[in-house]
């Protein structure tokens, strides 16, 4: 991953968005400006960094909260968009109330 020249604060977090796929189910090719539409619209990505107060109106340690490097599902189009010119991957700085989720991973099962 990149050098990131941005660090979250207070209570936002840092995510990088996963780019939207190039091509259909089906193989057709789909159109930039498309690809733009659908990666803006994303409400899914790996949390980089998080500030100091992230989480804190959550009062139960039980709850379980995302730590960096999670995959994290959020609101359609919160946060801030962040995308240098000369960077292919996207980053939007979050609230942390706008995380919905973490997406665990899925377990294979062996026949």
């Amino acid at each position: 991953m990149p050098n990131i020249p941005y660090k979250a604060v207070g209570d936002i977090v840092l995510v990088a968005i996963k780019s939207a796929e190039e091509k259909s189910k089906g193989g057709i090719i789909l159109p930039q400006d498309n690809v733009n539409k659908m990666t803006e619209a994303a409400t899914e990505g790996v949390m980089i960094s998080c500030g100091s107060k992230v989480f804190d109106f959550l009062d139960d340690d039980a709850v379980d909260t995302p730590a960096v490097g999670d995959n994290v599902i959020f609101t359609k189009y919160a946060g801030v968009r962040i995308n240098e010119d000369n960077e292919l991957e996207e980053y939007r700085l979050i609230r942390d109330k706008d995380i919905l989720g973490i997406k665990e991973k899925a377990e294979t099962v062996n026949d």
